[in-house]
């Protein structure tokens, strides 16, 4: 639970470095296709913080940890709720909840636990999900890139 309550702190605070030491060195995410195929721990965190950089704010809330140890691995599902305020080009917001629940496995390593699998299947979303794209296209066409910094935004 604290892993995860660090992975959701570190996203909000758009902290590279932090998501980055929850993750193992690869992680193995479920594609478009429905293949799980691994990714390094590194390519995995900036791949997630340069998905929400084009929200002005985020916060990642978690709830109802189902989780099963096995000595050095477990899986857990967790429920979480993100509230998301985009952003666009002509700076008018709309914000966004999507709920959801992540499906996880994680490994105990030299350095803790780390997740070494990862997906979260939506099963809602509260208001406009097309601002969250249309935010992101915009990041993309002015050239941003992931900020990586410790604090709020």
């Amino acid at each position: 639970m604290r892993l995860l309550a660090r992975l959701a702190h570190a996203v909000d605070d758009r902290d590279l470095q932090a998501y980055r030491d929850c993750l193992a060195d690869e992680v193995l995410c479920l594609s478009a296709a429905g293949v799980w195929q691994p990714e390094l721990g590194d390519a995995y965190a900036q791949r997630s913080l340069d998905s929400v950089s084009a929200m002005e704010w985020t916060h990642h809330r978690l709830c109802n940890f189902v989780v099963e140890v096995d000595g050095e691995k477990a899986r857990a599902r967790v429920d979480v709720v993100a509230e998301v305020q985009p952003s666009d080009a002509n700076h008018a917001t709309a914000r966004v909840t999507v709920g959801g629940r992540y499906d996880l496995e994680f490994a105990r390593l030299a350095t803790g636990w780390r997740i070494t699998r990862r997906h979260m299947t939506t099963r809602y979303t509260i208001g406009d999900p097309t601002v969250l794209e249309r935010a992101r296209g915009a990041r993309l066409a002015t050239g941003g890139t992931s900020p990586s910094r410790a604090g709020p935004r």
